[in-house]
């Protein structure tokens, strides 16, 4: 898995990665936060949840639910972030919400290697 992380001055921090795996990126900036050490506390939580054998483990964030199931990562935008009232809304107006890039994946071993070289770049730009 390919990426490079950027800090802009006007942007703030970035990970660029490909389009299959953007919401990975867009988890890891959003809803794990800005923070060395919070990245940190995520990598023992993943080495502790992985290392004890357990089948599934998720972490829900606010728009976002990562899961680690039998060593594959799995990325997807929280269906449940739509209300009840906008799913009536939608269904009134024959909307729908596009779920095409809903989903990214990586393995257990690039998903750890990235939250660690992640760790690493944040740490030396003091964050």
């Amino acid at each position: 898995m390919e990426y490079q992380f950027i800090k802009d001055p006007i942007d703030g921090f970035r990970l660029l990665i490909s389009d299959e795996q953007a919401n990975i990126a867009r988890w890891l900036v959003d809803e794990t936060g800005i923070s060395s050490s919070a990245v940190n506390d995520l990598l023992v939580q993943v080495n502790q949840k992985t290392s004890a054998f357990t089948h599934d483990v998720e972490f829900r964030g606010k728009e976002m639910v990562m899961s680690i199931v039998d060593g594959e990562v799995a990325v997807r935008v929280n269906q449940h972030g739509v209300s009840d009232f906008e799913q009536e809304r939608f269904d009134q107006e024959m909307l729908s919400v596009d779920t095409t890039n809903d989903l990214s994946e990586c393995g257990l071993d690039d998903f750890v290697s990235l939250l660690q070289d992640w760790y690493l770049f944040l740490k030396d730009n003091r964050v």
